[in-house]
């Protein structure tokens, strides 16, 4: 038996982020129905690891025993997709929307805010490639791998701008093949 409100308590207070970041893998698996709360206060934890790991938490249908609420798990990834410092969980973000977009309206309108206006490139490449209605969303070291393979210039993560998507594509990461 797991000790849910110990695990509780050091996925949001213990002073190690490894330790949270564990303590979310554990709920997840664990009680998920019983930590909601838990995930969505671990998605302001000061370590971008840590939210990545609460993102999955939240939105897991597969470790839920009740359904997930569409509503507020949405909610919440959409303001980490627009507001979190960090590109890797904004592409996390991208990757749990996507799972979603059929279920809620509100989807397809933030990945499409974000295609214009990240600005990390590869958060940019895949929302506009999510926002094409792609449910598959690659990993950065995918989009960064193909990038290298190519004559193109690679994207860059620098908060310069987001790279211009190719006009002739109904997905822009299918550009990079």
């Amino acid at each position: 038996m797991v000790p849910v409100e110990a695990m509780q308590a050091a996925a949001l207070g213990h002073r190690n982020p490894k330790v949270r970041r564990h303590a979310l893998g554990v709920l997840d698996h664990a009680a998920n129905d019983a930590s909601t709360a838990t995930f969505r206060a671990a998605l302001s934890d000061p370590v971008p690891a840590v939210r990545i790991v609460a993102l999955h938490a939240l939105s897991c249908e597969q470790c839920r025993i009740g359904a997930i609420c569409v509503d507020d798990v949405v909610t919440d990834v959409l303001r980490v997709l627009r507001e979190d410092p960090s590109p890797k969980a904004r592409h996390t973000a991208i990757d749990v929307l996507a799972r979603f977009m059929s279920r809620d309206r509100r989807v397809i309108g933030g990945l499409r805010e974000v295609a214009t206006d990240d600005s990390d490139g590869f958060v940019h490449l895949a929302a506009a490639s999510a926002a094409t209605g792609d449910r598959k969303v690659w990993t950065r070291k995918a989009v960064r791998r193909r990038h290298l393979t190519t004559s193109r210039p690679p994207v860059s993560a620098e908060p310069s701008g987001p790279p211009t998507a190719p006009a002739r594509s109904s997905s822009p990461l299918r550009q990079l093949a």
